[in-house]
């Protein structure tokens, strides 16, 4: 997934997951406020005028519909809500999943070691990037949680920027009140970018192994795609369990739009979800999750110097 011309380092694999992170974010925010409008937005089956029509209390219906309600009642700019500290977050969690990845991929993997048999190979990279997410997540989830937040809100404001909903965060639940909603998002970060990494190098390997070609030799285009494959499946696995972090993450905040949601615990918010809006209340959010998707696929590409990165750093995000 990754190729350089020196030694990996933990500063080294840092910084270029960083800088990709954060390059991508700025281009991709406006596509993760709707996203995240689209998921805290509860409604009711009962109030669809006839079947396969939109319920008539939704708010937000389509991408576009949706960029438009935006900039017409809360100004260009409220596309980025939340992108300062969204912007903080990818940083710090692609920094900290690229850096652990290449660790842990390295010592199962040495570059001395043969390719071994293809179930030894998937192990490792699932391995690999399971813990990457896992330690990514829990390092960073504050930040994940007051994104979510700043992003929802509509006009008037109830947070004034990333410190003040820290702060009234903790005053109101303490600090565990910064990781509501981290139990679903380790259940759904694990796979998630487990699968990420898996798919990019056996798409990878498999055009590698079709052209007979060696792994320098495999250009930014087919990186490219391989890794617009990868988050593209590895999303809609995990998108339901996004939903429902999501959901969470905002219960008990007066939105303004939608139904008010109060959920306690992942198995509560799961049935809620069911009971009133169907299978495809777990799917909402889907077509801005996969734009991202593909587009952190093309932007990640260049993010690094020396680096050439196709795995879309996206949290189910």
């Amino acid at each position: 997934m990754v190729s350089h011309n020196s030694s990996n380092n933990n500063s080294t694999d840092f910084i270029a997951g960083g800088i990709s992170g954060g390059t991508t974010r700025f281009f991709v925010a406006p596509l993760d406020v709707v996203k995240i409008r689209f998921q805290v937005q509860a409604t009711l089956k009962k109030n669809a005028k006839a079947e396969g029509s939109i319920p008539v209390n939704i708010k937000y219906r389509t991408v576009w519909q949706t960029i438009g309600t935006i900039i017409k009642e809360e100004g260009f700019t409220a596309l980025w809500k939340g992108n300062l500290t969204g912007t903080f977050l990818w940083i710090s969690f692609s920094g900290v999943q690229f850096g652990a990845y290449q660790q842990v991929l390295k010592r199962l993997r040495p570059p001395s070691k043969n390719e071994g048999p293809t179930y030894k190979r998937l192990g490792d990279y699932l391995l690999s990037g399971g813990f990457a997410g896992f330690v990514a997540t829990y390092a960073t989830y504050p930040l994940d949680l007051v994104r979510t937040r700043l992003a929802s809100q509509i006009e008037p404001k109830k947070y004034l920027g990333m410190i003040d909903c820290f702060s009234k965060i903790l005053k109101a639940d303490g600090p565990k009140g910064l990781f509501r909603g981290v139990v679903p998002t380790t259940l759904e970060i694990i796979p998630y970018i487990a699968l990420q990494f898996t798919i990019y190098e056996e798409s990878k390997n498999f055009y590698k192994r079709t052209y007979n070609v060696e792994d320098s030799e495999v250009g930014p285009i087919t990186q490219l795609c391989c890794g617009a494959i990868a988050g593209t499946l590895s999303k809609l696995v995990v998108l339901p369990l996004d939903t429902i972090k999501k959901r969470m993450q905002v219960s008990g905040v007066e939105l303004g739009y939608g139904h008010k949601i109060e959920v306690h615990g992942v198995w509560d918010c799961a049935k809620k979800i069911a009971a009133k809006e169907g299978f495809r209340g777990f799917y909402k959010g889907t077509v801005p999750s996969l734009y991202k998707a593909v587009s952190s696929g093309i932007n990640a590409e260049y993010g690094g110097v020396q680096y050439k990165i196709s795995i879309p750093l996206q949290l189910a995000l």
